[in-house]
C-alpha cells in the first residue's frame, strides 16, 4: 500500500468522526433606548435584532422575551428558519404607557433544522433596557404577568415612532455597543458509541500502518 492511499485513509478516517456544534451569533445584544411616555402619549419603539447563521446547516430560529419589558413587548418574529449564511432582522415593538427604567432580555435559541443531526440547541440573550421619562404605572404588572399592551395605530412610513414631541422620540445613548455581536458554540454530548468508532479506527489505522511497515 502506498504512502498516498495511506494518508487517504486517514484523513477519512478522521474526518467520518468528527462531531460538529452550533454556533449562536446575533447582533445588538445590547440597547439602551431614551424616550417619553405618559397614557396620553404612549412611547412606540420599533426596532430588530439581526440574527445569523453561521453555520453550513440550516437552523429553526426562535425568539422569546423575558424581565421587566416582556409585558410590554410584542415580537413580529418569533419562529423562523436560516439557511447556511442567511441572516435576518427580527423585529419587535415596545409600547410604553408610563415612564420608568424598564429591562429585559430577548432569548434567541437556535436548533438544527436537520432532526438527524444530534448536537443541543444553544442560545444567546440581547439585553434591552428602555429609560422613559414621564408619569410612572402607579400599578405595575408583575414580570411573571403577561398582559396583552393595545398599540396606538402604526404611523405611516417615514414618520417618527412616537408622537410629534421633539423630545419624546426614542434615542439610543450612543456610548453603548448597540451593534456589539455575540456567539455561543454548544458542546456536542458524550457518547459512548463515538467512543467506541474512534477506538475502532484508531486500532484499524495501526493496523494498516503496521503492515504497510513490515511490507517495506
Amino acid at each position: 500500500m502506498s504512502s498516498r492511499a495511506l494518508f487517504l485513509i486517514l484523513v477519512l478516517a478522521l474526518s467520518a468522526t468528527a462531531v460538529h456544534g452550533l454556533t449562536a451569533s446575533i447582533g445588538n445584544a445590547r440597547m439602551i433606548i431614551n424616550t417619553d411616555a405618559s397614557p396620553e402619549s404612549p412611547a412606540v419603539i420599533q426596532k430588530s435584532i439581526k440574527v445569523n447563521n453561521v453555520n453550513n446547516i440550516s437552523i429553526d430560529i426562535s425568539i422569546s422575551p423575558s424581565g421587566k419589558l416582556k409585558p410590554y413587548l410584542e415580537l413580529l418574529d418569533t419562529q423562523f428558519t436560516l439557511a447556511p449564511g442567511e441572516s435576518k432582522d427580527a423585529k419587535f415593538v415596545i409600547t410604553l404607557p408610563y415612564g420608568g427604567t424598564y429591562d429585559g432580555k430577548i432569548m434567541v435559541n437556535f436548533k438544527a433544522t436537520d432532526p438527524n443531526f444530534k448536537t443541543p440547541p444553544v442560545g444567546l440573550a440581547s439585553t434591552v433596557i428602555v429609560i422613559a421619562d414621564g408619569p410612572e404605572n402607579p400599578n405595575p404588572p408583575a414580570e411573571e404577568e403577561i398582559t396583552e399592551v393595545v398599540r396606538p395605530e402604526q404611523p405611516e412610513e417615514g414618520q417618527n415612532t412616537t408622537q410629534p414631541e421633539p423630545t419624546g422620540q426614542p434615542t439610543e445613548t450612543p456610548e453603548q455597543p448597540t451593534t456589539a455581536q455575540q456567539t455561543a458554540k454548544a458542546k456536542p454530548k458524550a457518547s459512548p458509541l463515538v467512543g467506541i468508532g474512534i477506538i475502532f479506527v484508531v486500532l484499524v489505522i495501526g493496523s494498516l500502518v503496521y503492515w504497510w511497515y513490515i511490507r517495506r
